[in-house]
This record gives C-alpha cells, sequence and structure tokens, in this order.
C-alpha cells in the first residue's frame, strides 16, 4: 500500500448512486483503504494514462517533423513548383468551414 504524506488541501465533491458506492466500499475494504483514498488511486492511475497517451501524442508529432526535416531540408530535396504549391493551398481551401 502506497502512502501519501503530502497534504491534502483540495476538496471535491462527487455523487454516486447507490450501487456503485457499495462497490466502491467493498473494494476499498479489500484494499485496506478508505473509499477517498480508493478515489484519489484511481485519478492517479488514469492521470497516468493521460500523461502517456500525450507524451505519445507529442513524441509522433515531432518524430513527424524530424522526418519532414530530413526528407526537405537535404541538399537533395525535390524540387517544388509555385503551382504544386498554388494546387496544396487551393486542395486545403477545400476543406474551409463555409466552401
Amino acid at each position: 500500500m502506497l502512502m501519501c504524506m503530502c497534504m491534502l488541501d483540495k476538496r471535491v465533491q462527487i455523487l454516486f448512486d447507490k450501487k456503485d458506492y457499495q462497490l466502491l466500499e467493498k473494494v476499498a475494504g479489500k484494499e485496506a483503504v478508505s473509499v477517498g483514498e480508493l478515489v484519489r488511486l484511481s485519478v492517479r492511475k488514469q492521470l497516468a494514462v493521460h500523461r502517456e497517451v500525450e507524451k505519445r501524442k507529442r513524441r509522433a508529432v515531432f518524430e513527424s517533423v524530424q522526418n519532414w526535416r530530413r526528407k526537405f531540408m537535404t541538399k537533395n530535396r525535390p524540387k517544388i513548383t509555385s503551382e504544386e504549391i498554388l494546387g496544396w493551398v487551393r486542395e486545403g481551401r477545400k476543406y474551409e468551414l463555409g466552401g
């Protein structure tokens, strides 16, 4: 069991229906923690998952930019004409709101 020795200084009121609360009490009893501690542990777990997902997303964007830089910022980069650029702009405008 992990004990947090930090000061708890924020209060949140959460309403549960009877069945969910009974299940929380049952699980908390098996884990030998309070319902509040069980909820805090669950929130920490979920936040850790969320942080990991966000970290993976940022990493994917970073790698995408790096790949683009490797492809287009080398001496052997392909020549892009102004017609190609205008084509990309026109293609993108198809997806603008109201367009």
